[in-house]
């Protein structure tokens, strides 16, 4: 699914959404990096990304090929329903690409994990083409690769959510 609301933000359906800590706990990550952990990472189909505004430069930015994609731009997390629940994320960013994008994300599978959502993690944005690559646990380099990772703000309507 995917509709335009303007000519630089596109909104995308997630097909999925991954937890993802580098593979092996006892694997010495980088401290460059070490703190962009864990993150929750955003699938999105690869032909609806890529005619997205920006999204054929952000699809080029995770083809494997570079080491490190960090968005300039804050990603900001809401609750569009709380009883299944689905979430919207909206990235905006101008560097390394322009990126505009509203994400609505089913997020049964990260029920449990609502909590850490609400902290204001890093998200990362990935094709379903590159996701097979982080299916079996990824090592950090080939994790980095294939992500185009974002910061995101803390959001009290996912703590409250979170909430029992």
């Amino acid at each position: 699914m995917t509709g335009t609301i303007d000519a630089r933000t596109t909104v995308l359906l997630a097909s999925e959404a991954l937890l993802l800590w580098p593979r092996g706990e006892s694997q010495h990550v980088d401290p460059a990096v070490a703190d962009l952990w864990p993150v929750f990472a955003v699938v999105v189909d690869d032909r609806h990304l890529r005619r997205a505004p920006g999204g054929r430069a952000l699809q080029g930015r995770i083809d494997g090929r570079h080491s490190f994609t960090l968005l300039d731009g804050v990603a900001r997390w809401q609750v569009l329903t709380a009883d299944a629940p689905l979430l919207g994320l909206t990235v905006r960013a101008e560097a390394p690409v322009p990126v505009g994008l509203d994400l609505v994300i089913p997020a049964k599978s990260l029920v449990g994990e609502l909590g850490r959502l609400a902290a204001g993690p890093t998200v990362g944005i990935t094709t379903s083409g590159r996701a097979a690559a982080l299916a079996a646990g990824a090592d950090v380099r080939t994790a980095l690769r294939v992500l185009a990772l974002a910061r995101s703000a803390p959001c009290p309507e996912l703590t409250a959510l979170a909430a029992p």
